[in-house]
């Protein structure tokens, strides 16, 4: 814990860099025999923009040093990573032949929340 104290600023800016890449990285692959087809956060799902926005709002709260709302953006951004994940998974899925998996996009954002929790506890400890 006194390594991600001493580092907490780039814990922070680390999980917000995560939640944003995973909006432009694909989040979901599909693939059909031979053919494949990614799906980026942003492009294909309508969540993709207030994914985006709510990420931008969590870096530019832990600039100012707000870590409590930061960290209560990121649950919203990981309930709603989950559920369009999730959704989106089921519906190619329940199509016949074909093959779905999540991707770097969505492992990136999981990881950006945990890593947000992460700072988020550390900055409360760092403030007793």
């Amino acid at each position: 814990m006194e390594f991600i104290k001493k580092n907490l600023v780039l814990f922070e800016l680390g999980s917000s860099v995560f939640m944003i890449l995973g909006c432009f990285l694909p989040f979901i692959t599909i693939r059909a025999g031979d053919l494949s087809q990614s799906i980026q956060f942003l492009s294909g799902l309508s969540n993709g923009i207030l994914v985006l926005v709510l990420a931008i709002a969590v870096l530019v709260l832990f600039l100012f040093q707000k870590p409590v709302i930061a960290f209560i953006l990121s649950i919203i951004i990981l309930i709603t990573t989950l559920y369009s994940g999730i959704s989106t998974f089921q519906f190619y899925q329940s199509a016949s032949n074909l093959s779905v998996s999540f991707s770097f996009g969505f492992f990136f954002l999981i990881a950006g929340c945990i890593l947000t929790f992460v700072s988020f506890v550390a900055a409360l400890d760092r403030n007793r």
